[in-house]
């Protein structure tokens, strides 16, 4: 059983009827160094409590000077 906290709600894996969706995920990395990185995720998500069935990295990308 896996607890996903979404915000401050705690939602219980077990008790979503989970109705999935696909969807992107953009992360941003920033470095103490000035560099950054983006990441693009393609997801597989619960549209009801926002569980992450699959996360696949699809695009990476790194800056010298972030401008983010």
């Amino acid at each position: 059983e896996q607890t996903l906290v979404v915000g401050t709600t705690a939602i219980m894996k077990s008790v979503c009827n989970h109705v999935y969706v696909s969807g992107y995920e953009s992360l941003h990395h920033k470095s103490m160094n000035g560099t950054c990185k983006m990441e693009k995720y393609r997801l597989q998500y619960c549209k009801s409590c926002g569980y992450v069935a699959k996360r696949v990295l699809v695009n990476s990308r790194s800056f010298e000077k972030c401008v983010h």
